[in-house]
């Protein structure tokens, strides 16, 4: 299935590096709110600029998405984790 994501605000957490990013995701038909945990990785300087990496993390319930699964699949959980690797160019 297609995945979207929103922004809808990020915050600190007031530990170093880690802020919460909220927003709306979209998987098939459904949309929910959720959290990223956001993990900032540092700043290095390339041929393109200035530029940051983070880690985006959170983990879902793949049922209130409509994700269904063959039922012969007995392994398989509910919980998805989904993580995100970003690197950014100030430009």
């Amino acid at each position: 299935p297609t995945m979207t994501f929103e922004s809808t605000k990020i915050l600190a957490t007031g530990k170093p590096d880690l802020y919460l990013l909220h927003g709306k995701l979209t998987i098939k038909d459904v949309t929910k709110d959720v959290i990223f945990d956001v993990h900032y990785g540092g700043t290095v300087e390339s041929e393109e600029g200035e530029k940051i990496g983070i880690k985006a993390t959170t983990v879902i319930d793949r049922f209130d998405f409509n994700i269904d699964y063959d039922p012969m699949a007995l392994g398989i959980g509910k919980d998805v984790s989904i993580t995100v690797h970003g690197q950014f160019v100030k430009q």
